[in-house]
C-alpha cells in the first residue's frame, strides 16, 4: 500500500464554487508498506494506520509550507 497526501486541492474548486481555478497542488507519495508485514494490532486496523501515516505527511507538508513563507 502506498499512502498519498494531497494539499492545495481546496484552492482548485471548493473555495470557488461553481468555478475551477488554477492552484498549486502538492501530491506526496509516502513510503510503501505491506499490510501483512505490519504489527498484528496495526494490521487489524490497517485503515487507521494508513490514515495516521497520511496525517503525519500532511503535518510535515504544512510545516514546510509555513516555513517557506
Amino acid at each position: 500500500m502506498v499512502p498519498v497526501a494531497l494539499t492545495g486541492t481546496a484552492d482548485v474548486f471548493e473555495r470557488h464554487l461553481p468555478f475551477i481555478y488554477p492552484a498549486h497542488v502538492t501530491i506526496e507519495f509516502g513510503k510503501p508498506f505491506i499490510v501483512k508485514e505490519l504489527e498484528p494490532e496495526q494490521r487489524k486496523f490497517a485503515g487507521a494506520y494508513t490514515r495516521s501515516v497520511i496525517i503525519e505527511m500532511l503535518k510535515a507538508e504544512m510545516a514546510r509550507v509555513s516555513q517557506e513563507g
